[in-house]
């Protein structure tokens, strides 16, 4: 390989380096917010953690479990709740992005707001009237 194909190709990489850190959500965001999340445009790193991304453990900084489907996160009531029931607080697993997700962009086709009994932990699963 010649010198100067070299230098063009490490040329490439710093600028594309570069531009990763100072435009991380044009260059590697996977689409808008939705928006209640807008805000957050930003500061990837209020959601998302270094080399892993998104983290459930950061979701429940601003969405306190127990409040879910009654308090918005401004701790204000949820005037029209999405269910009767709050469920949240009774998953068997606190993973969020299992069923969440914030972003429109490849992620926004895939099926939102499904809910499944299994994700209930047993016992209260056992008490569900269907």
């Amino acid at each position: 390989m010649s010198k100067l194909l070299k230098i063009i190709l490490a040329a490439n990489l710093i600028v594309i380096s570069a531009l990763v850190f100072i435009y991380p959500h044009l260059m590697v965001g996977p689409g808008k917010l939705i928006p209640g999340h807008k805000q957050l445009e930003k500061d990837c790193f209020s959601c998302h953690v270094s080399f892993t991304g998104a983290d459930s453990a950061r979701c429940v900084i601003c969405h306190k479990p127990a409040d879910i489907g009654r308090l918005a996160s401004a701790g204000l009531p949820v005037a029209k709740p999405v269910t009767s029931v709050p469920f949240h607080q009774n998953l068997a697993n606190q993973d969020c992005l299992a069923c969440h997700s914030d972003h429109a962009g490849v992620q926004r086709f895939r099926l939102q707001c499904r809910f499944y009994h299994i994700l209930l932990q047993k016992t209260i699963r056992d008490q569900c009237k269907l």
